[in-house]
């Protein structure tokens, strides 16, 4: 027998096919997107791979779990100099990311361009981020004319890492966790730990690989430029940047405490008693050291003023929506962001609540975490738009000098040459 389709019936079918067309949309939805509901999309670009920067990667993930509406596309680059080439073609070419990690000596150049949002006017939203917040030094490294161009991420003088068990076997007494060693004392050091080990008559244990005569110039009193963030011109023509510079070249020439050129000391591999890094260095050391380390303030010799480095969150101006903006960068400079990230161990968190707290302050190797609030108070360094350029400018006589070709006087003479060139160029 036929089925009578009546008027009610029809309703019914109707019904029924508008909510299996329901169903099929819903499903291919979900099928074409991992995260259906995502309503906005933000890029992050980052040096490096996925593994050099899980913190990232872990705050990212857990922004958006937290945030279902806005997805986050993770942008990996290349490591050093590489990464920020790349991102300058990106701005040139209309492509740059939302949101960028910056450190603080390559930010000038961005802001040059025109490329950058002033971050400024977001701080001090009701229930958000604040000035107050954040560690001074770091806000002030980000902060050009007023204006705020990256978010605080971390900062980092650059400290000592000590091998403990290198020094207690050698008899050497162990630094003191916060009171510098003196440039004296550090040389003492080096000539106790440095020996031939096997009897071949070169040595083959030393203090250090290397030692950073940037910051030595600092230490000794001197500077590059009449001023850290708006040089008119170089004053490396002065005694104390001469003795400097002579100071570390005997290192290596003269007291022999630091290889000779060609031949390697690592730290790591546990042929150096010191090593100079950043708080960058520590994932790598926890993963890999096999002895005991430590961390130790950067040595003293006129005054105590060690170099930092640090980075932010820069925002491109693609047009994203701005509380979007906001909503991850406060995420990625506050305490959830951070949080995450410090436990990785390669960051000092730019976060005053956190850089205080027992989840900082902790016995998770290094052991002396408090020698990074030292210096925080003491740390400098030139930030301006030709900085980095200068530095490849006067590299190449920096290097002919620390193979003792040529005198102090005419290193520090063509340096302020060259470096009043750079700032007129």
């Amino acid at each position: 027998m036929n089925e009578v389709i009546g008027p009610m019936n029809i309703r019914r079918r109707k019904k029924g096919f508008l909510l299996q067309c329901l169903l099929i949309a819903s499903l291919m939805v979900t099928a074409i997107s991992p995260s259906f509901a995502a309503q906005a999309r933000l890029s992050l670009a980052f040096a490096g791979t996925y593994e050099m920067n899980e913190g990232i990667v872990q705050a990212a993930r857990a922004f958006e779990q937290a945030n279902p509406d806005i997805a986050i596309e993770l942008l990996p680059t290349a490591s050093g100099r590489a990464y920020y080439d790349r991102l300058t073609v990106m701005a040139v070419g209309g492509t740059a990311p939302d949101v960028a990690l910056v450190a603080y000596q390559f930010l000038p150049p961005f802001i040059d361009m025109g490329v950058l949002i002033d971050l400024k006017p977001f701080l001090d939203r009701p229930g958000g981020l604040r000035e107050r917040d954040f560690v001074p030094i770091v806000l002030e490294s980000l902060s050009f004319d007023g204006k705020l161009y990256a978010i605080p991420r971390d900062f980092t003088p650059v400290s000592m890492y000590i091998n403990v068990d290198m020094l207690d076997k050698t008899g050497v007494p162990v630094p003191d966790p916060l009171v510098p060693l003196t440039t004296d004392g550090y040389l003492e050091l080096g000539r106790r730990v440095t020996r031939d080990l096997n009897g071949d008559g070169i040595f083959d244990q030393f203090v250090a690989a290397s030692f950073p005569w940037s910051a030595t110039v600092q230490i000794f009193g001197g500077q590059l430029w009449d001023h850290y963030r708006n040089p008119t011109r170089s004053t490396a023509n002065d005694p104390n940047v001469m003795e400097a510079f002579e100071w570390v070249r005997d290192l290596r020439l003269l007291h022999q405490v630091i290889p000779p050129f060609g031949q390697s000391a690592s730290f790591h591999s546990g042929q150096a008693a010191t090593y100079f890094s950043g708080r960058y260095e520590v994932p790598n050391l926890r993963g890999t050291a096999e002895f005991t380390w430590d961390v130790r303030p950067f040595p003293v010799e006129k005054v105590r003023r060690p170099e930092h480095g640090g980075s932010g969150w820069m925002a491109f101006d693609t047009g994203a929506d701005p509380d979007v903006l906001w909503k991850f960068l406060s995420w990625l400079g506050g305490p959830e962001g951070q949080t995450i990230e410090m436990a990785s161990g390669r960051i000092v968190p730019a976060l005053l609540p956190l850089l205080r707290s027992t989840r900082f302050l902790n016995d998770t190797p290094p052991q002396n975490q408090q020698v990074w609030l030292e210096d925080m108070q003491r740390a400098a360094r030139p930030i301006f738009l030709k900085w980095q350029s200068s530095i490849d400018a006067i590299n190449p006589l920096v290097n002919q000098f620390m193979r003792g070709g040529v005198s102090s006087q005419w290193l520090v003479t063509e340096m302020e040459r060259i470096l009043n060139g750079v700032l007129a160029d």
